[in-house]
């Protein structure tokens, strides 16, 4: 969805709004490509407001490899409101 994100992947659904995932971004300058596993949920709220909340996360299917360096999110959180006019 952008030039730092190569490839995203859902690895598993852990219910209707959990899962994991692994995403990579490309070698940047001196630094190698790195990849990422993370558990990411999702809350909607009855005010529209969609919550996002992201940590570090580890799974069979995205195992740690010699082509990317392991990167961690340690915690992160995203809050999106729609516009007054939506």
């Amino acid at each position: 969805y952008n030039d730092n994100c190569k490839c995203v992947l859902d690895l598993e659904k852990i219910d209707s709004d959990t899962k994991i995932t692994w995403a990579t971004s490309p070698k940047f300058g001196p630094f190698r490509a790195r990849d990422f596993c993370t558990l990411v949920h999702f809350r909607v709220f009855d005010d529209k407001r969609l919550v996002v909340v992201n940590q570090p996360a580890t799974h069979v299917k995205a195992p740690c490899s010699k082509s990317f360096v392991r990167s961690e999110v340690i915690l992160a959180g995203t809050i999106l409101r729609p516009l007054a006019s939506d």
